[in-house]
């Protein structure tokens, strides 16, 4: 995903989400509650993969 570093990844794998499937199935707000990820971060992931 454009933009998302290797911490992001890690966070969002320590959080549960393997996969693309599981990003695109996460509501916003369940982004926003990721350790580690900011806000702008889970706003790009939720444009990219809705």
């Amino acid at each position: 995903m454009g933009g998302a570093t290797k911490a992001d990844a890690e966070a969002l794998m320590e959080s549960g989400y393997m996969t693309t499937a599981d990003l695109e199935n996460a509501s916003l707000d369940d982004l926003r509650s990721v350790s580690g990820l900011d806000d702008g971060t889970a706003l790009r992931i939720k444009a990219e993969l809705g």
